[in-house]
């Protein structure tokens, strides 16, 4: 096995309590690990579970998956666990994946091209697919191609994967572009810890990547909650991007993100929120935070303030305004492209293999 220092990809994987998903993600790993054993990392922060978390990743290590389990002594955090896995991690690039998460087939040999072929990307951001209860995936339009799109272009790279920046699996960090000076301590209790080394790899990069092919099976809602969510990303989402803008994540890509979850991310959880189906979602008022973070956006008049203004029986119509500013914006893209179809803004890659 490969030093540490050697490997070129992490995958670690902080859990709490959730055996039954961690060893479905464990095995996902260990049947695409043949052949790539020095090149890859595993670690699993377990948070003081109190499941057989323990007899699931031992199991795994006395099957010969070379697992480095870190068991706190008590329960720290979600956000500090996480925040554990990135630091312990000793390889090149970084992979946090949820514990609920699992890499579909031949999905790691792919990132290992991309990283081989492209190491100098800040960020390879790669898309999923979400299961069922049987733990299978819903099929999704995905690019099966073998390729996968280089950005140059901050701007483009923002637009197009935009809040999922939050998305914890599906970005893959090149360590070393994360500045030293970055203090995670600040952003413990937001929920969103992860945007410490994101945000910062994104600045840094000289170009990013993404994968439109799904290489990732992927909890849903059902299996997260516990926070406010219109608190975390409406708040505190703000409040971590606005705290990188001094190291050069301006308030271009801010309006970015915003936009997008104005149009696409928060109509849906409003809905939610007014009814009874409300998931595990917590209770909370989400009308402070929205108005104040979002008011000064066209966008939130047209898409967001009809649902807060109706009442419950009729909120779901007012995500008819969402529904119109989503399809003006991919109208627009569509324009945009088809006018600069001669500049080149995205490069496109391909999978390359080198021998195992």
């Amino acid at each position: 096995m490969a030093s540490l220092g050697e490997t070129i990809l992490t995958i670690a994987i902080p859990t709490y309590n959730r055996a039954v998903f961690l060893n479905k993600a464990l095995n996902s790993i260990q049947t695409q690990l043949i052949g790539y054993e020095d090149l890859v990392e595993i670690i699993v922060s377990d948070n003081c579970s109190t499941d057989n978390t323990a007899e699931t990743v031992t199991a795994f290590i006395d099957n010969g998956v070379n697992v480095r389990y870190i068991i706190n002594a008590a329960n720290i955090g979600a956000d500090l666990n996480i925040a554990q896995c990135f630091l312990e991690a000793h390889s090149k690039f970084v992979l946090i994946l949820g514990d609920d998460d699992f890499f579909l087939a031949g999905a790691i040999e792919k990132i290992i091209a991309i990283i081989q072929n492209k190491g100098d990307a800040g960020i390879i951001f790669v898309n999923g697919a979400s299961y069922n209860d049987k733990f299978e995936v819903i099929k999704t339009p995905s690019s099966q191609d073998g390729s996968f799109d280089v950005y140059h272009n901050k701007s483009d790279f923002v637009k197009r994967v935009n809040y999922y920046l939050t998305f914890i699996s599906g970005n893959i960090i090149k360590k070393e572009l994360v500045d030293k000076d970055v203090n995670l301590d600040d952003f413990k209790k937001t929920n969103l810890i992860q945007l410490g080394w994101v945000i910062p790899a994104f600045i840094n990069s000289p170009y990013n990547v993404v994968v439109e092919e799904n290489l990732l099976g992927i909890g849903s809602v059902e299996n997260t909650g516990g926070y406010k969510l219109f608190d975390v990303f409406g708040e505190k989402f703000n409040l971590i991007m606005k705290a990188f803008i001094a190291k050069g994540f301006n308030q271009k890509y801010i309006n970015i993100v915003n936009n997008s979850l104005i149009i696409s991310f928060f109509p849906p959880f409003l809905v939610m929120n007014k009814s009874a189906a409300n998931g595990r979602l917590v209770s909370e008022d989400p009308s402070p935070v929205l108005y104040s973070n979002f008011k000064k956006y066209g966008a939130f008049w047209v898409a967001l303030f009809p649902i807060l203004l109706l009442p419950r029986q009729f909120c779901r119509f007012g995500i008819a305004g969402s529904m119109l500013l989503k399809k003006m914006t991919d109208v627009r893209s569509i324009l945009f492209a088809r006018l600069n179809k001669n500049t080149i803004r995205i490069e496109k890659g391909y999978y390359s293999y080198q021998s195992k």
